[in-house]
């Protein structure tokens, strides 16, 4: 805090970033007038979030490449259940990969999937469907490895009750 003028108190703060977003700050998903234009409605992090972007007149999240993974920086935090993850399992096994080359310069070929192909509630799309939400596609897997984790350690006991069993029988 730093007083300047007579009654007046100023608070600075480092920041490098564009303008703040007015309070209170447009919604992601929200309609905007000016292509291009964007505001910081947080400090920029190492990854360069926080900031909000006018695209096709409406707000987004720009495409980052590290999310903050922190508890502190989140809410209502739940845990996933069973079912959830056995859901995320069936989800990602449905996931349908493809080969292909990006529009323009690029001949390369990739491998992924297509957005337009993914549930609308995808964590693996970003709410704009226009990204990969690389962070949700690669929980999805976590889930799925969880998953097929548990199904190996069931089996496993399976078999060594079946020799168990089958050793008594001789």
């Amino acid at each position: 805090r730093r007083d300047c003028d007579a009654g007046t108190q100023n608070y600075w703060t480092c920041f490098g970033g564009g303008a703040y977003c007015t309070t209170p700050r447009p919604s992601v998903g929200s309609s905007c007038a000016i292509e291009g234009e964007s505001c910081a409605f947080a400090a920029p992090t190492e990854c360069g979030q926080g900031t909000l972007k006018c695209k096709s007149k409406t707000w987004s999240l720009p495409l980052v490449a590290c999310p903050t993974s922190s508890a502190k920086y989140k809410d209502d935090i739940r845990y996933l259940d069973e079912n959830d993850i056995e859901r995320l399992r069936t989800a990602t096994l449905q996931t349908r990969l493809a080969n292909y080359r990006y529009r323009g310069s690029d001949p390369t070929s990739h491998l992924g999937f297509i957005i337009e192909d993914q549930p609308m509630n995808s964590p693996s799309v970003m709410p704009s469907r226009e990204h990969v939400d690389l962070y949700g596609y690669m929980s999805m897997t976590v889930g799925t490895l969880q998953a097929q984790q548990k199904e190996i350690e069931s089996l496993k006991k399976e078999v060594r009750e079946l020799r168990r069993s089958c050793s008594r029988g001789k």
